[in-house]
């Protein structure tokens, strides 16, 4: 046990504790010493040194990062598709022109484009081809199929059915158009 200050051991010998107005605690007497003042050692960082030499490791300037991908074009492209929604329904309540709907299209398009042009610094991922068609293949495909499955005896079945082939036409060709690079995964 270690020593304690020779007014504070009757505290630890009694059972029962001190009242709040005891002559121990208000003659400043403590259970555990009051620190004199604050050490600085030599581990501790300099705020004023210069900083050290990065000059054999490649860094890129913060400003050329900055529309970098860091993730895959999913995102983009469903960014893309809904401000060529919002875009379509503008042209449909203004000229009252109904393929003002289908603006996701190109701008699914729109959205891989810009993945394509914003990942041109990343690095080629040889598994990004083969995984982005068969992306592609199961929006087209799969997911208007499970969708008509689910949804075949209703009245409003085959026009969701036909909406779900669209929008898996527009990511497919969203993801077709993105290209191969991908942000490292390490």
């Amino acid at each position: 046990m270690p020593a304690l200050h020779p007014r504070a051991t009757h505290l630890v010998n009694s059972t029962r504790s001190p009242k709040f107005g005891s002559r121990s605690l208000r003659h400043g007497s403590s259970l555990y010493p009051r620190p004199k003042g604050i050490a600085i050692t030599e581990s501790d960082p300099n705020p004023y040194a210069s900083p050290r030499d990065h000059a054999d490791e490649n860094i890129a300037l913060e400003s050329s990062t900055f529309l970098t991908p860091r993730r895959g074009p999913t995102m983009t492209i469903a960014i893309g598709a809904l401000i060529g929604l919002m875009i379509g329904f503008v042209v449909f309540l203004k000229l009252l022109f109904p393929p003002g709907f289908l603006g996701f299209i190109p701008g699914a398009a729109l959205g891989g484009l810009f993945y394509r042009f914003a990942s041109a610094s990343l690095p080629v991922d040889p598994k990004a081809r083969r995984g982005r068609y068969t992306c592609a293949v199961v929006t087209v495909f799969l997911v208007p199929a499970i969708v008509g499955v689910l949804t075949y005896k209703y009245e409003e079945g085959v026009s969701i059915t036909i909406l779900t082939i669209l929008l898996g036409i527009a990511f497919a060709t969203g993801i077709v158009v993105a290209g191969d690079r991908r942000p490292n995964q390490e």
